[in-house]
């Protein structure tokens, strides 16, 4: 018995350690799968759509959250965006009830977005943790509510009488707002199809880019830009918006240099340098004899030049709160994706250093350079600092121009008339032309002291 006992006891140990191994077994398998579930690849070339990193919030919360609607997935939760789920639930019936065949419609959009699921995921810069049924719902709500408030804009034929939207005006300007930002975008070939599968030409639709530029005429830049088919991919609306502000043209390639080209041509030829990136402010390239221009026909906003007798022309720029949000999640595209040359950056970064205190803004304003519906100087200048602050640009489009300004500005005879401007005209203009009596006492003492010195030489020479 006492031999069998041992035997029962290490049988029973045995048993309690395979039980052990097979709990703890068990525990791996689960937490593997609880690890193989956050982990994921890189994300695909095809990706365009970001969730904005703080560094990279340069402005305020507002210009990089939506207010009042969530397109795509990285907003979809947030409990103040859910009023509107409804109002896109009313323009898929809009949209869908348009046609002779909604049901066949509603099938046909589903099936499309169901074959185009995988290349849509990948647009988005992490993972979509939803099911391909849930996910594709999502896709239709959304892109189908852009689709429709793009037509009852442009159409007013359209429009319910009852659109909230139309009702209350804020909610227009608000849509606005929420359609740039960079967090909140669809992928544009997403609505290209869908747009495109429904729009009829013979009932007078538009083209889906003429629907959007309407949408947008407040926003887009003042001048009269040239037409012209874009040369690359459009990704979404706020890169559609991109090309319009800073269309790709041919100058533009024989413009860019990057670091790397500055640092060869420098050591090559002693012609660039670092400091050639920045420029004197406006107020001080003026008081050198630079003539600053506005254009109201150009390419794009990107078409600055400068020539060899100081002529500084940009096209008219236009500053509000939506543009200022708009160029905000532009340059977080461009610092997010290296697809994406540095064209904004580097318009704000010159623009920067054109802008040094309120009197620059002041200056552009009056050459009407800058038009804001801002009245203060100082909030325009404050907006144009904040855009700048921590931008990156690897590859700077005005370096050539900057170059020449510089060249131009620190001619000894230039240096020297700025200096005498500055030190000397301006302070008699301000301290003591401050006002137009305070000029007309000194242009009536110089007569005076004139006609004293003409009397004084008379009667000396008689």
């Amino acid at each position: 018995m006492g031999e069998m006992g041992e035997e029962l006891m290490e049988l029973n140990h045995t048993s309690i350690r395979i039980r052990e191994d097979i709990h703890v077994s068990n525990e791996n398998d689960e937490l593997l799968q609880r690890i193989k579930e956050k982990i994921h690849p890189i994300p695909s070339s095809q990706c365009c759509i970001y969730r904005i990193p703080e560094c990279l919030r340069i402005l305020s919360e507002d210009a990089y959250v939506p207010k009042i609607v969530s397109l795509g997935p990285f907003h979809r939760d947030k409990e103040g965006l859910k009023a509107m789920e409804e109002h896109k639930k009313w323009y898929l019936h809009a949209l869908l009830y348009r046609t002779s065949t909604p049901d066949k419609c509603l099938k046909d959009f589903l099936t499309a977005i169901q074959t185009m699921e995988t290349q849509i995921r990948a647009s988005y810069g992490e993972p979509v943790n939803l099911s391909s049924d849930e996910f594709v719902e999502m896709i239709l709500l959304d892109s189908c509510f852009v689709i429709e408030l793009l037509y009852n804009y442009g159409r007013v034929d359209l429009r319910d009488d009852n659109d909230p939207i139309y009702i209350a005006s804020w909610m227009l300007s608000s849509l606005k707002h929420d359609i740039i930002l960079l967090e909140n975008q669809l992928p544009f070939f997403v609505l290209t199809r869908l747009f495109y599968m429904i729009r009829d030409p013979d009932n007078g639709d538009l083209l889906l880019d003429e629907y959007v530029q309407y949408f947008f005429r407040d926003v887009l830049p003042p001048v009269e830009l040239h037409k012209r088919r874009f040369r690359r991919q459009t990704n979404h609306l706020l890169d559609l918006l991109r090309n319009h502000f800073f269309q790709f043209t041919k100058r533009n390639e024989e413009a860019e240099y990057t670091y790397e080209d500055q640092r060869t041509v420098q050591i090559e030829e002693g012609e660039y340098t670092y400091e050639d990136q920045h420029i004197e402010c406006a107020t001080e390239l003026s008081n050198a004899g630079v003539k600053f221009v506005a254009v109201h026909f150009a390419d794009s906003l990107l078409d600055i030049s400068f020539n060899e007798k100081g002529v500084f022309k940009i096209p008219l720029f236009f500053l509000d709160e939506t543009v200022s949000y708009l160029f905000g999640n532009l340059i977080a595209l461009e610092q997010c994706d290296n697809d994406y040359s540095s064209y904004v950056s580097s318009y704000i970064v010159l623009l920067d250093s054109l802008v040094s205190s309120p009197k620059d803004v002041k200056l552009l304003r009056a050459e009407g350079i800058i038009d804001s519906f801002f009245r203060d100087d100082e909030h325009v200048f404050l907006i144009i600092k904040k855009l700048s602050k921590g931008t990156i640009v690897s590859k700077y489009y005005f370096a050539g121009l900057c170059h020449q300004v510089n060249a131009y500005y620190h001619s000894d005879w230039r240096k020297w008339r700025a200096n005498l401007k500055r030190n000397y005209v301006n302070t008699l203009k301000r301290d003591y032309f401050n006002t137009p009596w305070a000029f007309i006492s000194f242009v009536a003492a110089t007569v005076l002291l004139v006609l004293t010195f003409v009397q004084t030489l008379f009667t000396i020479l008689n």
